[in-house]
């Protein structure tokens, strides 16, 4: 579960980033798609830190009970870096604030 709960967490990242490029294209055919994609990767981004410690916890557990699988080791590791890729996407974008003001 570990695996899979990481998996999700680090598809959610690069949907939020397509789904929000895609809304700017959109909103040339059709003037409520910006808001509405932006929704959508905002919710990918959001819930996407939620997945990830779900992962980590769920990892660590696993690790606790069965230590001899894998699974429970690929979940932490997705976890923790899908953690640290947010923190650095967010660091990012704190960056990018920061400049244009």
């Amino acid at each position: 579960m570990s695996l899979y709960l990481g998996v999700a967490a680090a598809a959610l990242i690069p949907i939020g980033f397509i789904v929000g490029t895609l809304g700017v294209f959109l909103g040339l055919a059709w003037r409520p798609a910006p808001l509405i994609t932006g929704g959508i990767a905002g919710l990918a981004f959001v819930s996407s830190p939620g997945l990830a410690i779900a992962a980590i916890v769920s990892g660590h557990m696993s690790r606790r009970r069965y230590p001899n699988e894998a699974f429970g080791r690929a979940g932490l590791i997705t976890g923790y870096v899908v953690l640290g890729l947010l923190v650095l996407v967010g660091g990012a974008f704190v960056l990018a604030w920061k400049s244009i003001r």
